[in-house]
């Protein structure tokens, strides 16, 4: 799946659930495929159960000029997905259907950069905004 908006593409295998390209102005963003998302489910007695795009399959998938959408599923729990482009790229993502467990953490979109960055000799620059 391909969604290409003004300066932006970006790839996704929807069967391996994975980004496979993120290019911005002719330069690519992509140093290594990993899976699309990782979430973290925690159960009543505080055990704690991982998974990600490669427990799940691919069932439903909608693409048009300013977003993609992919939902995945596995035995009880669906995962909805959206990449839109607008003036940047916005993610989304829902989970539903974990009745004896709760969503501890959600990683979305997961994503390996290039080792680019200006202080290697390259010509990138990161800033992260996280906060929690």
């Amino acid at each position: 799946m391909k969604l290409i908006k003004d300066n932006y593409k970006i790839e996704i295998d929807e069967n391996r659930g994975s980004i496979t390209s993120l290019n911005y102005c002719g330069k690519e963003y992509i140093g290594g495929e990993m899976p699309l998302f990782e979430i973290a489910l925690r159960d009543k007695e505080g055990e704690l159960t991982k998974c990600d795009t490669n427990e799940f399959l691919c069932v439903t998938k909608e693409e048009n000029e300013d977003f993609l959408s992919i939902v995945f599923k596995s035995d009880r729990t669906t995962v909805r997905t959206k990449i839109e482009a607008k003036e940047n790229l916005s993610f989304y993502i829902s989970i539903d259907g974990i009745s004896d467990k709760v969503t501890e953490w959600v990683k979305y979109p997961q994503i390996a950069v290039p080792d680019d960055f200006s202080d290697n000799g390259g010509s990138s620059k990161g800033l992260w905004g996280f906060n929690e």
